[in-house]
């Protein structure tokens, strides 16, 4: 069985040969209070962030590439998924001031690397 991953946006799906080079952080959210005079803590627990990363497309059409870099740069919310990786999905934006890069390889292939910060898991 081979595995899928997809991008769902606005106006179709971009499906690329492969899906690689995931990255992803967290931050947490629990507040540290120092207490006067004392060597304890108190502590506020608070949820983590969403994840906030990057991964790589790799396509062995540059005509598809070129057609995720455009689907990728529009204003929208993405949902990504994938039957390899399922703990990978999520929905999905291009955070401001962060860059989509589209770079042709030495065998033919394009890859397009994308940063993201979820907004839904």
């Amino acid at each position: 069985m081979s595995s899928t991953t997809t991008i769902t946006h606005d106006a179709g799906t971009i499906t690329p040969d492969s899906f690689a080079e995931y990255r992803a952080e967290r931050t947490a959210g629990t507040i540290v209070h120092p207490i006067s005079n004392s060597e304890n803590v108190d502590y506020t627990l608070r949820p983590f962030d969403l994840r906030v990363g990057s991964f790589r497309l790799v396509f062995a059409s540059a005509t598809d590439a070129d057609a995720a870099m455009a689907a990728l740069t529009k204003p929208q919310a993405l949902t990504l998924s994938s039957t390899a990786r399922p703990g990978v999905g999520m929905q999905f934006v291009i955070p401001e001031g962060e860059r989509v890069l589209l770079e042709p390889g030495l065998a033919g292939e394009t890859t397009v690397f994308v940063p993201f910060r979820e907004v839904q898991s």
